[in-house]
């Protein structure tokens, strides 16, 4: 989880906007999985970013890659 974290500062420290956080339960427990958008040009890019997690390469989680358009807000400026 530590490399994961770093690797995410790294992100951010280049450039990229990327947010990230843990799934928590009612009573704000973490322990439910984890959950990140990262802006990208495409899918293909943000697929090419996201496989070089640390808890990715490491088979600890299962994923998805999901495209999202933004209808509003400003969640990533």
């Amino acid at each position: 989880l530590d490399a994961h974290r770093l690797w995410v500062i790294k992100l951010k420290e280049s450039g990229h906007k990327i947010a990230s956080g843990y799934l928590v339960n009612k009573q704000g427990i973490p322990g439910g999985g984890g959950f990140l958008i990262l802006q990208s040009t495409n899918y293909e890019n943000a697929k090419s970013v996201i496989e070089k997690d640390p808890i990715i390469i490491a088979g600890l989680v299962n994923w998805s890659l999901k495209e999202w358009i933004q209808v509003s807000g400003n969640l990533l400026d």
